[in-house]
């Protein structure tokens, strides 16, 4: 077979996932490397990989309204934002995007967030009692305001008034429920994000994004999310750069569904991983023939691409 004959080892096999086993180092420690194939012999058993996915275009951006918006036409709600929009009752932030193709179509409220913007959200959130109103005092003011919120909600007869209101009812309800997601970013299971190794601050980010996403899942403020990864458009040193950004990408998706596992998560969340489009088979004419540098060749774009889903 393809694998068996591999006298190097540089291929493998996971179940029924075929897989390159290439390496790329620890940052600041060589010693210490990510290999793909050993990703796939940990979680192989969880994913289910679809090829041959035809997005009909090499357009990066009507790439991703097709992959995930369903039609390259059209601005359609995204995948994660129907879903969060069928479970998005009273929730602070449902639906999350650090990047990619958020489209929401106004169906759901959209918290786009990055790395620096979530330590920010953290470090806002403290346990510290209101230094300004009396326990009581406070709880009779968010009694009075929901009273108040409610009776314009009845007294509401436009669709676009009403929604201002339920998002305006869900602002307010939002603080008591992100104490809950500091709680639950602090309980990190696996290990710190912020202190153990990573390829690169790119997969440090990635783990940080997931901790953040599953911290607001199980915290039930919110139920989806985009995690987000560029880098992959390597017209030129194809070779070379595949190897980092994969790496990268690997390291962090191992980071989430470990930590998915350690938090009884994963039998409840579904995760997709997939691109507005695909590369070819061969590489470009970038290399020594076409006046670049040897082993410069790239691939370019190609409409068909794969997913995994877990």
């Amino acid at each position: 077979s393809w694998a068996d004959a591999d006298t190097e080892g540089r291929h493998g096999i996971a179940g029924n996932i075929r897989f390159n086993n290439l390496q790329y180092p620890y940052a600041g420690d060589s010693g210490t490397h990510l290999a793909w194939g050993e990703f796939f012999e940990a979680h192989g058993s969880d994913i289910v990989v679809v090829n041959g996915i035809n997005v009909a275009t090499g357009n990066h951006i009507t790439g991703r309204k097709n992959t995930w918006g369903g039609h390259k036409n059209r601005n359609n709600p995204s995948l994660a934002a129907l879903h969060a929009a069928n479970h998005t009752d009273n929730l602070a932030i449902p639906y999350i995007s650090y990047g990619g193709y958020a489209e929401t179509a106004n169906e759901v409220p959209l918290a786009r967030i990055s790395t620096g913007g979530q330590n920010t959200i953290l470090s806002n959130l403290t346990d510290s009692p209101n230094t300004y109103l009396e326990d009581n005092v406070e709880s009779l003011i968010r009694t009075k305001s929901e009273t108040r919120l409610g009776q314009a909600q009845a007294q509401a007869r436009l669709v676009k008034a009403q929604r201002q209101i339920v998002a305006l009812q869900n602002a307010q309800m939002s603080a008591a429920q992100m104490t809950c997601l500091k709680e639950a970013y602090d309980n990190n299971t696996v290990y710190d994000t912020d202190s153990e190794p990573y390829i690169t601050t790119t997969s440090r980010d990635l783990k940080r994004m997931a901790r953040f996403v599953l911290s607001s899942f199980e915290s039930g403020v919110a139920v989806s999310a985009n995690i987000y990864r560029g880098g992959f458009d390597d017209h030129s040193w194809f070779n070379r750069d595949q190897s980092k950004v994969m790496a990268e990408m690997l390291d962090g998706l191992d980071y989430l569904l470990r930590e998915a596992k350690a938090r009884n998560l994963l039998d409840r969340t579904v995760i997709l991983v997939s691109s507005e489009f695909g590369r070819p088979p061969h590489m470009n004419d970038n290399g020594v023939d076409g006046g670049g540098q040897e082993n410069e060749e790239g691939r370019d774009h190609w409409s068909h691409t794969s997913a995994m889903v877990m």
